[in-house]
């Protein structure tokens, strides 16, 4: 089971912010929602049906909820992520100047950011990679093209 601590640790680590109070009662309340249908179902088929299996992973205790429960509502809400707003969230975090594309300094910096060990050169070839007119720009349907994986640029020809 998680408990509301290893609850916000799991949204967090899905969702990349940590989720408000009123979120993780949200959670709470929707599993135990859940858990009292799943037992008004289970009451209706018991006349018919007396295998008692599972109900022990889908109970909800207190502050508590299982994760079979869990793995089932952050289905359902991972289901309501826009991809394409997550995307240009991201390409304009890179996009420091909002200018509508990437430099090679936007992605060394962005790189650094996240990963500040990361070689330059690195930084320089996956730009290349991504830069498909050689332009030193990378602009926006580019930037998607890299992330969905659609874009191969096998030439690295531009120096920075």
């Amino acid at each position: 089971f998680l408990n509301k601590h290893d609850l916000k640790f799991a949204m967090a680590a899905l969702f990349g912010i940590r989720p408000t109070k009123f979120e993780v009662e949200q959670i709470l309340s929707i599993a135990k929602d859940y858990v009292i249908r799943l037992e008004q179902d289970r009451q209706k088929n018991s006349e018919t049906v007396h295998d008692n299996s599972g109900l022990e992973d889908t109970e909800i205790e207190g502050a508590r909820i299982y994760e079979p429960i869990f793995a089932q509502i952050m289905m359902s809400k991972l289901e309501l992520v826009d991809e394409d707003d997550i995307l240009r969230q991201v390409f304009c975090a890179f996009d420091v100047g909002c200018r509508g594309f990437l430099t090679f300094e936007d992605a060394l910096r962005a790189f650094q950011y996240v990963s500040p060990k990361i070689s330059p050169q690195v930084v320089h070839d996956a730009f290349c990679f991504g830069d498909s007119d050689n332009d030193g720009r990378i602009g926006y349907a580019d930037f998607v093209k890299i992330i969905k994986g659609t874009h191969l640029n096998p030439q690295r020809r531009y120096h920075y």
